[in-house]
């Protein structure tokens, strides 16, 4: 049994590392015991120091903050180690691996936490909130725009294009439930990106999903939705900071007191599945 503090080895220092380590020294109950990168940081262990901390009996667990191809590797190594892993989505590139790291952790009786926390934004759980209030989704359109370029593109780093769109179907799937994907179109290139699907959900309704990427365009969401007590919008809550930290006081809640996921594995592995696997 886990005993509090946790002491935590955070692997990857780019900006959603250094958030990390900032959430780490918010959190009560969490230490962060040691910083891994492969490119010259001050006070950071190099990759050779890291195996030698997955060896040592006092780390508890490992946050992995590195690029999106890097997750499914270094995941395994912290498992197989015996370590809890708390991940930046996505967990792997595929469903297929999805399920078979989770199951990895089951079998050595280990947490493997994957961060979604644009679930956790107050736009989220305020329409998530007004979803459960009116019922049902029949029919409705979600459209996400952002920026994009060619690092994003980059299939090394980040791995195929659909996979930046999990977080968008993540968030759907937690507002109406489980879905398929009746039909999809998607093409990249370092300049623009564009995804669109039509997702048909368990409980009935229809919903028409588009994603555009490029240059300059503004990050936002646009949900127009008919549910069976009412119409639903995307709120105009701001973002609060501090997401971060909220994902790590869940984990932490989850290793001490057992607390049930907010992004749960069933879910994120399926929604893989349909963008990767069935693609």
């Amino acid at each position: 049994m886990i005993e509090a503090p946790i002491r935590l080895v955070l692997f990857g220092l780019g900006t959603a590392g250094q958030a990390r380590l900032r959430a780490c020294a918010a959190v009560e109950e969490i230490t962060c015991v040691a910083t891994v990168s492969r490119r010259r940081v001050p006070d950071a262990v190099s990759v050779e120091s890291y195996r030698d901390l997955l060896r040592d009996p006092n780390v508890d667990a490992v946050a992995i903050a590195t690029e999106n191809t890097d997750h499914a590797g270094r995941i395994e190594e912290a498992l197989q180690a015996g370590k809890h892993v708390l991940c930046d989505y996505p967990v792997a590139l595929s469903g297929r691996d999805a399920r078979r790291l989770f199951a990895l952790a089951e079998s050595h009786a280990l947490t493997l936490w994957v961060e979604h926390i644009a679930l956790l934004t107050d736009a989220h759980l305020e329409a998530r909130r007004r979803a459960l209030e009116l019922g049902p989704l029949e029919r409705g359109s979600f459209l996400f725009t952002g920026g994009w370029n060619a690092s994003l593109a980059d299939a090394t780093r980040s791995g195929p294009f659909p996979i930046h769109v999990e977080s968008r179907l993540v968030q759907l799937w937690d507002l109406f439930g489980p879905f398929e994907i009746a039909a999809r179109e998607s093409r990249c290139s370092p300049e623009r990106a564009f995804f669109a699907a039509d997702l048909v959900f368990a409980q009935g309704g229809t919903l028409r999903f588009i994603e555009e990427r490029g240059p300059g365009l503004p990050r936002c969401r646009v949900l127009e939705a008919r549910l069976a007590h009412g119409p639903l919008s995307w709120p105009e809550s701001e973002v609060i900071g501090g997401l971060f930290a909220a994902d790590l006081t869940h984990f932490r809640d989850h290793l001490l007191r057992g607390t049930a996921p907010y992004a749960p594995p069933e879910m994120l592995a399926r929604v893989l599945e349909l963008l990767i696997d069935d693609a």
